[in-house]
């Protein structure tokens, strides 16, 4: 018999560490073919997907036609920043298992400029957040710019630190559920 044909499935703890989903990421650079891939990669097993938004002009209809939204968690990492696109997003797809990943600190950082400006994008997050319930921290800029793994942490929580001292403006009732998402790499 070889080694990796097994008479059953070993035994698994339930615990939240086996609690992983398998995620893949798509740039959208064209809707219809992006869709494609993400039902082709669903029917291979991928139980999560991370869609990279350049542009306000992607179609969430087009491109989530066909993919069962109560059963697949999506990530949305958005390359801009609007509130009135987030709420037409949260108002099309209407479940737990979206995720919106923007983080305004980790833009400045990567680019070295805001968005807008630092009024104008702190306002948009505020909006954003009050819909989303969730505030999302890129960690992986600070590994990529040779930062040993002490330095991202501790980067890292001071990057969540910053947002956590401004969001005393975010309704208590969104701050009680707050979902912080960490991007390590």
């Amino acid at each position: 018999k070889v080694a990796d044909e097994f008479s059953s499935l070993p035994n698994v703890s339930s615990s939240k560490a086996t609690q992983w989903n398998i995620c893949e990421t798509i740039f959208v650079a064209d809707v219809e073919k992006s869709n494609a891939k993400a039902q082709e990669l669903l029917n291979k097993g991928t139980e999560s997907l991370k869609f990279i938004i350049p542009s306000e002009d992607i179609s969430i209809e087009t491109l989530l036609k066909n993919i069962d939204l109560n059963n697949t968690k999506l990530f949305f990492e958005l390359q801009f920043l609007s509130a009135s696109y987030v709420q037409m997003l949260t108002e099309k797809t209407s479940t737990k298992n979206i995720f919106i990943l923007i983080d305004i600190i980790g833009n400045l950082a990567k680019t070295g400029n805001w968005y807008a400006n630092l009024q104008e994008d702190q306002k948009q997050l505020d909006t954003i957040v009050n819909t989303t319930a969730t505030l999302s921290v890129d960690a992986s800029l600070y590994q990529n710019a040779g930062a040993t793994m002490i330095q991202q942490l501790a980067y890292t929580l001071a990057h969540v630190n910053e947002y956590l001292n401004h969001l005393d403006v975010i309704e208590s009732e969104a701050k009680q559920s707050l979902q912080v998402i960490f991007k390590v790499s």
